[in-house]
């Protein structure tokens, strides 16, 4: 019995120390609040950038290759940029709208 109540103290310990402050994830909620923001940010740069292209093309498909070069983009990074949208849903639905406009 004594060999246990040493392990009993020092798990109950533990376990009021660890519930006792904010946890790592609360601390680090405003950076990831941060974090996702410039992600939302970022994605809606990507569908822009795709949309605006995508219409671009669309008005002149004899010149893709000058209007990618104009984007600072070769075919072979659109098509990984449409991967990237057609990938995600909320990218693939965002990118839909911007098409529609």
């Amino acid at each position: 019995m004594m060999r246990r109540t040493p392990i009993f103290l020092i798990a109950v310990l533990a376990l009021v120390l660890g519930c006792a402050g904010p946890t790592s994830e609360q601390e680090a909620a405003p950076a990831n609040t941060t974090a996702e923001s410039a992600t939302a940010e970022k994605a809606e740069d990507i569908v822009a950038k795709a949309a605006v292209i995508a219409k671009e093309i669309e008005a002149d498909p004899g010149s893709a290759e000058t209007i990618l070069a104009g984007h600072d983009m070769t075919i072979d990074d659109f098509d990984q940029l449409m991967y990237e949208i057609s990938a995600d849903p909320d990218l693939s639905e965002a990118y839909a709208a911007a098409l529609a406009e």
